[in-house]
């Protein structure tokens, strides 16, 4: 039996016969991988905010034959209590825990997305409009997994860019039919969202419903 260890932070927390529960974690060296923690308990104050959702700790586990792994041993980093305190915050960290696990693939490593979500969390407090955050989540994610092209200007004729199709940026003439349009101020919105690199270069942007639901649509479409 071979012990390993690793960072991560919970997604999601099933109870399991009795006080047991089977948890989901995105961590930093595996991606998300799913264990199973035994005798949890108001006593065993450490398992219990280790199969908490939004906790951050250190797993020792070591692998059975399926796909769950065996929880050993572990350690509290976080519990990112700063989160609990409004429901808008709530919100947007499940909406963020959403994209993850929309987006990421079993035991697949993607660390890079591990430490950006991780940043993104602590960073909700510090915005109004915690919908703009999301939103440059969705968005950089897709664009760092090769999905999302996402330009000041068209991909056929280099005029200014307002559509996207599967991905790609289109001006109005070039748009395939079935494109999401943009208005110009939207269009460099979605530009600051995907290439803003500091959270202060967000925190003063405002969305609107349409163009969340848009994001929304581009995302799913493309994961």
């Amino acid at each position: 039996m071979e012990y390993e260890k690793t960072e991560g932070i919970v997604l999601r927390s099933l109870p399991y016969q009795d006080k047991n529960r089977i948890v989901t974690v995105f961590t930093n060296c595996y991606g998300i991988l799913q264990f199973i923690i035994k005798g949890i308990s108001a006593k065993r104050t450490d398992k219990l905010a280790l199969s908490s959702p939004l906790c951050q700790g250190e797993y020792l586990f070591y692998r059975g034959k399926s796909s769950l792994m065996h929880f050993v041993d572990g350690s509290v980093l976080s519990e990112h209590l700063q989160l609990r305190t409004k429901m808008q915050h709530i919100q947007a960290a499940a909406n963020l825990v959403q994209i993850i696990l929309t987006s990421q693939l079993p035991d697949k490593p993607a660390p890079k997305v591990y430490q950006f979500f991780y940043k993104c969390l602590r960073a909700i407090p510090y915005f109004e409009d915690t919908a703009v955050l999301t939103n440059s989540f969705c968005i950089k994610l897709l664009k760092q997994e090769g999905l999302l092209a996402l330009q000041p200007f068209c991909s056929q004729c280099k005029k200014e860019a307002m559509a996207l199709h599967h991905g790609e940026s289109f001006c109005s003439f070039h748009a395939p039919k079935f494109s999401y349009k943009f208005s110009q101020e939207q269009w460099d919105i979605l530009l600051t969202l995907a290439y803003a690199t500091t959270f202060s270069q967000l925190q003063n942007l405002v969305s609107s419903e349409y163009l969340n639901e848009k994001i929304n649509q581009v995302f799913q479409e493309n994961t």
